[in-house]
């Protein structure tokens, strides 16, 4: 039969387009009127989003998550952002690209709606992390007032010189795009700004309000003392009353004051005429490398033990048992631990140096936390640390095999070829596997790649 021609577009799949640069196509969800938006991004398909570089990563810019929510608010009826709050930032990987997802939920009694933008790796479809909770309103609000006499009479001129290059040093490693900031003035205590996009070929269409401009304009408030401890860096991370009047502004005219706890914006093209309002902004110190890291989705990873099959079929008659005897229960825990370290490194040393065919199983008792709540034996644990430095130095040389306390399966059970480390657990063999984690535990700082860390043993 003659090959059938598959569909062909978004919406052969089923897909909408939506015409935003960051998310390319929605899709309604079944049995109600939520809806599901996706995209993906990089830095080579989206290489203006290298030019946001926070103490080393590049991180999405917080204003682009507000540009999504006001997308999608739009796109469903909801074109203001009662709320939004970042909960971890999306940190954006030197290769590969990042699958994005927002999703708005049903439409309330009141006409609001939940919204939420989530992430994971092009690779690994099971590591979603949410960056964002918030909620949107059909409620557009009153006129926003407009900015024509500028800049403001009475405003005093303050300089903006040198501002990125002391951004730098904090580790805001702003590119040329998001150095868009070009002249402030302060009165009353509001500063007003103006703004433009400096790569002249920068596309605005599709977007609201580039998330570039928009966070030129917040860059204003290291020219006053609107926020505290400006100069340890801040971004922000929650975003109250936003909503747009015009879009396609390369440029803008603004004005920031201190309000309710946050920052008050108002935003206006060239002419003056209104483009955006946004009643709150709050910031918060952005924190170490190492926490922009571990929030930003490189997280550390973990051993878990995982039930395995052999990984090759080589026999495992060419091994020689050694039992290790584990903690008495009145004896010297000290004692114990050197007595039984040294009896491993001597029968170690015995195979290496007569060069003695076939390999070496130490067989241990509860010597690992194979499943959760396990508290090792000490001794056992220690001949444990010993063999496995043993390994590193000659590989294939030595096993272990750690078995329940009192569980009567033989040695043999527990050795399979090609795994150097085994456990046995309710009749099923374990071995350790590396494992991305979920939560980041507190404290927390991961490397990243282009760190230099030192692994001692």
């Amino acid at each position: 039969a003659p090959p059938v021609a598959g569909p062909v577009g978004l919406a052969g799949v089923g897909l909408t387009a939506t015409g935003h640069p960051l998310l390319g196509a929605s899709v309604e969800l079944p049995g109600t009127d939520a809806v599901a938006f996706t995209g993906s991004i990089s830095l080579s398909t989206h290489p203006w989003l290298a030019d946001h570089a926070i103490l080393g990563p590049a991180l999405l810019p917080g204003t682009a998550f507000l540009d999504l929510a006001l997308a999608a608010g739009e796109h469903v009826g909801c074109p203001r952002v009662d709320d939004l709050a970042l909960q971890a930032p999306l940190a954006l990987p030197a290769h590969g690209a990042v699958r994005l997802q927002v999703r708005v939920e049903a439409t309330e009694s009141d006409g609001r709606r939940q919204i939420g933008v989530y992430s994971r790796p092009q690779d690994d479809e099971h590591a979603w992390t949410q960056h964002a909770i918030g909620v949107l309103a059909p409620e557009t609000g009153p006129e926003s007032e407009a900015l024509t006499e500028w800049p403001p009479p009475g405003a005093e001129p303050v300089s903006v010189d040198g501002l990125y290059d002391d951004l730098a040093a904090t580790g805001f490693a702003y590119g040329p795009l998001f150095r868009g900031l070009r002249a402030a003035w302060v009165r009353d205590g509001a500063v007003y700004a103006d703004v433009a996009l400096p790569d002249e070929t920068a596309s605005v269409a599709g977007y609201g309000l580039h998330p570039a401009l928009l966070d030129a304009a917040l860059h204003a408030l290291g020219c006053a003392h609107l926020v505290e401890d400006w100069k340890d860096g801040q971004l922000p991370f929650a975003w109250t009353g936003a909503r747009l009047h015009a879009v396609g502004a390369r440029a803008l005219r603004v004005r920031l004051r201190a309000e309710n706890g946050g920052i008050a914006l108002t935003a206006a093209d060239a002419g003056g005429q209104p483009v955006a309002d946004i009643e709150g902004i709050r910031l918060r110190p952005v924190g170490d490398a190492g926490t922009v890291r571990a929030t930003a989705g490189v997280r550390p990873s973990r051993v878990e033990w995982i039930p395995v099959v052999p990984a090759d079929d080589r026999a495992a008659d060419d091994v020689t048992v050694v039992p290790v005897t584990g903690r008495t229960a009145d004896g010297d825990l000290a004692a114990e631990v050197r007595a039984g370290v040294a009896a491993a490194l001597a029968r170690i040393q015995e195979q290496l140096a007569d060069d003695r065919p076939g390999r070496l199983v130490f067989v241990t008792r509860g010597a690992v936390a194979a499943l959760p709540d396990e508290a090792p034996d000490p001794v056992a644990a220690a001949v444990w640390g010993l063999v496995r430095s043993a390994q590193s130095e000659h590989p294939g040389r030595f096993l272990l095999a750690d078995l329940e306390p009192g569980d009567g399966t033989p040695a043999s059970a527990a050795v399979l070829p090609g795994e150097p480390q085994t456990a046995v657990r309710d009749g099923q063999v374990l071995a350790p596997r590396l494992v991305r984690s979920v939560d980041v535990p507190a404290g927390a700082v991961p490397f990243g790649a282009d760190d230099v860390v030192l692994v001692t043993g």
